[in-house]
Order: structure tokens, then C-alpha cells, then sequence
């Protein structure tokens, strides 16, 4: 989004392409360069001095829990984590003639940063990656002149300042652009499960039964751990990753020949949940769950539409078994093993991860497993999972899927050479070598 917020007196902000003016809007990325024109009318640059400013702004708002909070009701929240100011100069100025008059533009020219810099030391790093612009939950618009707030608002602005070198610099003329950015948002480490209390849960198990009021025939547990990052920079129509849940079911004793769990039929429901944790004062470590009793804190959640995998063909082990596959044991109680490879897919247009002084997002992912034909409580998981927007990966990504598929063509043609050796069937194995030779 490109927009004027506001403009007084005879100036406006004009973002430019090459040195020409844009004629659609932009999505700017850190290292990008964001280039214009200031525009003055009917006014001599010489007598005037025109200073002009990038600025990155968060604003939060929280329903209070206290009575004798601001207005009774709301907590507001505002702050500047970018701000980069440029004194124009006059030889920049182009002087052109219209209809309405002589207008001056002064050109300027920023650099989006990658990151951001603080002056602290202990600061996190997490704090220091550029946010994305976003525009989440209701809207609440306070004071005068009237400021609107969200949950969070995050937005980026050119402000331009027109004053007079002979009054005092009593600012004549005041103009703000707001433009749209997404920032590249790299993966990064897994998160640690013991700092997050009481927010995920990567294990559960339950009792299966053959019908509601049966027998326990063993207790079955499930348990995931964090699936690599979604990428929205793909070129998919969906972004997609990964899940691998590792399932163990530990018969009942004297039970083992009543159950073959390489039979089964799972069905696996997923969504994926974003968490907004908005705060009216500036964070000083990363918000956690328990945070929310504070009346300065409040979590906003949403999902995504949930979809449903089926899985049918999956290879069970027992532990029972030696690795030359004979049995060292005749006890029928010891635990059945296997893993479940789980493809899930999400929208493309969430927000990246991201972490601000007065807004966090991050993102979940929920499962759901039940065994068709079985009697248990769903066995549920909820585990961490990433969601980037880095360019860079998705063409490696592309670029190994190519090589992949020239591979895969290169050995089915070797497939069909050794199937056209003479005496050899397509269903039989392949010859010795001595034969081939």
C-alpha cells in the first residue's frame, strides 16, 4: 500500500523507479531502494530548507483490566524502531513549469535496511529483524489530531518537512507517504520447547479399544517435533512443508496377537494457528503464555482452514525383532514403532514470524490423529512452526528440484535398458553383473 496520510501547505511526496514516477505499487525488501521527489510549489528552496524522514511505526491497543486506566477502557501503545533523516540540499533541485505554477522536486533517496540497529547491548537479536507492514484486528482511533491504532499496526512512512531559514525554521509545509514493506525473513534456529511453558504440546498418548466400552488392548503415544519452516516465497500456489510424528503403541500384556497396527488406517487433521500477542509497553524479552495474566498484555488467535490427510501404507517395526529379523523374544507386550510422513500445506499470504517492541507473532502447528475403526480419544499435538519469506531458498529449492527430475529422467532411461536386455522381464530382477559383462 502507497498513500498520503497527511498533507499541509504547498508540498507533497512523490516515490519514484529509476528516476521515473511509479505508476503501480511497490513491495519494498531490505537492501531495496526507496527513491522520490519532494515536491514544492510556488516557493523559492532557497529561502526554504526541506528535511525529510524514513520512519518504521508500531501501534498496539489492549482492552484494560483496570478501572482506572487511560479512558476507562483502552491501553494505547506507540513506537518508532526506524528512524533515518536526510537534510535535502538545493543543488538537488529540478525546477518545472504546468498549469498550476512553478513546482521545485527535491530528490531523496533511502536504503531500506536489513536489519535493524540498537544502541543497547543487551537487546536481543531477535528484536533487530525488520517486521513486515501488517494491519490486524480492530482499528481504534484516539486524540487529536486522531491516530489509529490496531492490534498491532505496523507501517512504514516518508514524512517531509518544509521550513523557512529566516523565521526561526518554523516549519510552512508538512507531508507523510505511507508505503508497503516485506522484508526478507530468513529461518532460524528451532525454538526451545522448555523456555515456551505450557504453550505447545509435542507428546500425548491415549487407550485404544476395539469399541467405547471394550477392553484396553494398549496405549498408544504420538509425538512430533517442529517440521522445517513454510516458505511464502515460493512459487507454488500454496506454501508447503513436512511433519514427521513418530507413533509407538505398547500393547496390553497377553494382548499382542489381537492387534496388527501395520493395518491400520490414521487420519491426520491439521491447521495451522498464528498467535499475536499485543502489548501497551515496550517488551523487554520475547511474551510467553503465562505473560497474559498482565493487564498490559492480550493474544489474538487465528487459524487456518483445517484439511485431513489419510494414511494407509506405513511400515510398523517391533522392537522385539534383531536386526537379522528373528525374533529374540516371545513376550507379546513389547512396543510396535513407525513414522508418519506428513505433507502440510498453508496459504500463502500469512505474515512472517516476527518480533517487535509492542507486537510478537508467531505460529503453531495443531494436529489431530484418530485410528479408523478403533475406540480412543483423539490424540492431539500442537508443535512450533516457522513461517519465512526468503527468495533465496525458494530458487535453490527450485533449482535441486530440476536437477532432481533430470536424475530421475536419467535412471528411468537406464531402467529401460536393462529391461531390454534379452532373456530379462520387467518384473524380474536384475541381472548379475558377470551376465551383463
Amino acid at each position: 500500500m502507497q498513500r498520503v496520510v497527511q498533507q499541509q501547505g504547498q508540498i507533497s511526496i512523490a516515490l519514484s523507479d529509476n528516476g521515473k514516477n511509479q505508476t503501480t505499487t511497490r513491495t519494498y525488501q531490505g537492501g531495496d531502494i526507496l527513491e522520490g521527489f519532494v515536491n514544492i510549489f510556488g516557493s523559492d528552496i532557497s529561502e526554504f530548507g526541506v528535511k525529510i524522514s524514513l520512519k518504521g511505526i508500531v501501534r498496539t491497543w489492549v482492552t484494560s483490566k483496570e478501572a482506572n486506566s487511560f479512558d476507562g477502557y483502552f491501553r494505547t501503545g506507540e513506537h518508532t524502531f526506524l528512524h533515518e533523516t536526510q537534510h535535502l540540499q538545493s543543488h538537488n533541485t529540478v525546477v518545472e513549469s504546468d498549469v498550476d505554477g512553478v513546482c521545485q522536486r527535491v530528490r531523496f533517496r533511502f536504503v531500506i535496511p536489513d536489519e535493524l540497529i540498537s544502541a543497547r547491548s543487551e537487546v536481543s537479536s531477535k528484536f533487530l529483524h525488520l517486521p513486515p507492514s501488517m494491519r490486524l484486528g480492530h482499528p481504534l482511533t484516539l486524540g487529536l489530531p486522531p491516530r489509529t491504532y490496531m492490534q498491532p499496526l505496523i507501517f512504514y512512512v516518508v514524512i517531509a518537512h518544509l521550513y523557512s531559514a529566516h523565521e526561526g525554521g518554523s516549519i510552512t509545509g508538512y507531508s507523510e507517504l505511507e508505503f508497503k514493506v516485506k522484508p526478507l525473513a530468513k529461518a532460524q534456529p528451532p525454538l526451545q520447547l522448555s523456555y515456551y511453558p505450557s504453550e505447545f504440546t509435542p507428546t500425548s498418548e491415549c487407550v485404544v479399544k476395539r469399541h467405547l466400552w471394550g477392553r484396553s488392548l494398549g496405549r498408544l503415544r504420538i509425538s512430533c517435533s517442529e517440521p522445517e519452516a513454510l516458505n511464502t516465497a515460493v512459487a507454488a500456489p500454496r506454501a508447503t512443508t513436512t511433519a514427521f510424528a513418530k507413533m509407538m503403541f505398547v500393547p496390553r500384556k497377553n494382548c499382542g496377537l489381537m492387534i496388527y497396527p501395520y493395518e491400520w488406517e490414521v487420519t491426520v487433521k491439521y491447521f495451522v494457528k498464528s498467535k499475536t500477542f499485543c502489548s501497551s509497553q515496550v517488551f523487554t524479552k520475547e511474551p510467553l503464555v503465562p505473560d497474559l495474566k498482565s493487564s498490559i498484555l492480550e493474544l489474538h488467535t487465528e487459524t487456518t482452514t483445517p484439511e485431513t490427510r489419510r494414511c494407509t501404507s506405513h511400515g510398523w517395526r517391533v522392537d522385539r525383532l534383531s536386526k537379522r529379523g528373528t525374533i529374540e523374544s516371545e513376550d507379546e507386550d513389547k512396543p510396535w514403532t513407525t513414522c508418519l510422513k506428513i505433507p502440510i500445506n498453508a496459504p500463502k499470504d500469512l505474515l512472517s514470524t516476527c518480533l517487535t517492541t509492542l507486537s510478537a507473532r508467531r505460529y503453531s502447528l495443531c494436529l489431530s490423529f484418530h485410528i479408523v475403526g478403533f475406540s480412543h480419544h483423539t490424540v492431539e499435538l500442537e508443535v512450533p512452526i516457522q513461517v519465512t519469506h526468503d527468495d533465496f531458498q525458494s530458487k535453490a529449492g527450485s533449482k535441486e528440484l530440476l536437477v532432481g527430475n533430470e536424475i530421475a529422467s536419467a535412471f528411468s532411461q537406464l531402467s529401460v535398458l536393462h529391461t531390454n536386455l534379452p532373456g530379462i522381464q520387467s518384473s524380474e530382477e536384475l541381472p548379475k553383473y558377470s551376465y551383463i559383462l
